[in-house]
């Protein structure tokens, strides 16, 4: 390989639209689902006279929803290291054993 073909890619060069460090449009459209998915139980908190709770209730479920999905350096966020985990702690074990000779 000649050094002409080696192509240098510099570094923290993202292939993605990122609005803040580790927050693209994939985890802005998982926020946005789950904020409309919250706006019922907001509503009928809402209607029954809780407001400081219905307000709180959404606010807290969409940051935790930011929280989970932004990227950290090495491109993973929380919850795919939550899964990564429930998978290890969940997939089956194979211990291999048999008997030896000892000599």
């Amino acid at each position: 390989m000649n050094k002409e073909d080696k192509v240098y890619v510099p570094k923290n060069v993202k292939n993605q639209l990122e609005f803040f460090r580790g927050f693209g449009v994939k985890e802005l459209i998982i926020t946005l689902i789950v904020a409309v998915i919250s706006i019922f139980p907001t509503i009928i908190l809402y209607k029954y006279g809780h407001q400081a709770s219905a307000l709180t209730l959404f606010l807290v479920t969409v940051a935790t929803t930011i929280m989970l999905v932004v990227k950290d350096d090495n491109n993973v966020s929380f919850f795919q290291q939550l899964k990564l985990v429930c998978k290890s702690i969940f997939m089956q074990k194979n211990y291999k054993y048999g008997k030896r000779n000892k000599r």
